[in-house]
């Protein structure tokens, strides 16, 4: 299989649990950070209360497709607002 442009290098990458950790004081030296406590560090509406990354193999197991895949867009838009707040770009997107 090919790797996504985004892992060959050719595409601009930003890795937010890294650039949380040097926005946080708090979080700064911890080896990894859930985007849970990156969204309720920022303010941001957390959807994890429903469905974390664990349930997700039994979800596979049980055939439930569409909700593994709300959960990735969820997890996608929380990443991408907390991207834009740390990186200045909205100040407020809540």
């Amino acid at each position: 299989l090919r790797l996504p442009k985004c892992l060959i290098g050719e595409q601009p990458v930003v890795d937010t649990m890294a650039l949380f950790r040097r926005f946080s004081v708090e979080h700064g030296d911890d080896f990894f950070v859930s985007l849970d406590t990156v969204a309720l560090s920022l303010g941001i509406e957390r959807h994890k209360t429903a469905v974390t990354g664990a349930d997700v193999p039994k979800l596979y197991e049980e055939g439930r497709y569409a909700e593994i895949g709300l959960y990735c867009c969820l997890d996608t838009e929380v990443t991408a607002r907390a991207y834009l707040l740390m990186s200045g770009e909205a100040a407020d997107l809540n």
